[in-house]
């Protein structure tokens, strides 16, 4: 008997229809194994959701604690209404905002300079 192009293709065909037939038991027994897995996880789920939480007043403490934070420093406003502006006008010279009582020195760094 001679197989054509046809035949062989006919051939692997039946193959691997027969290769995914003998897996399937497997497939089967994986499923089954994984749907009782999610049917444990989801009884765990129900005797959780049926217990009390456990730092409910830990929770509304740390909540009053934090709301006291935020009115002392009115967060929630959102606005700069008791913001300080500082009206004074510049005056050229750079501050002393460390108070170092040092000034900065540029002049001597140009006089530093050799000329050409």
């Amino acid at each position: 008997m001679i197989f054509t192009g046809k035949q062989k293709i006919d051939v692997g065909s039946i193959a691997r229809i027969e290769n995914g037939f003998n897996r399937l038991e497997e497939r089967l027994s994986y499923r089954r194994r994984e749907a009782e897995s999610v049917r444990r996880q989801l009884e765990a789920a129900k005797l959780q959701l049926s217990r009390p939480f456990e730092q409910e007043e830990s929770l509304q403490i740390t909540l009053s604690e934090l709301e006291s934070a935020n009115a002392a420093l009115d967060v929630d406003k959102g606005g700069d209404a008791d913001a300080v502006v500082d009206d004074a006008p510049a005056t050229g010279q750079d501050e002393d905002i460390l108070g170092l009582g040092e000034k900065p020195e540029a002049d001597e760094e140009e006089e530093d300079e050799p000329e050409m």
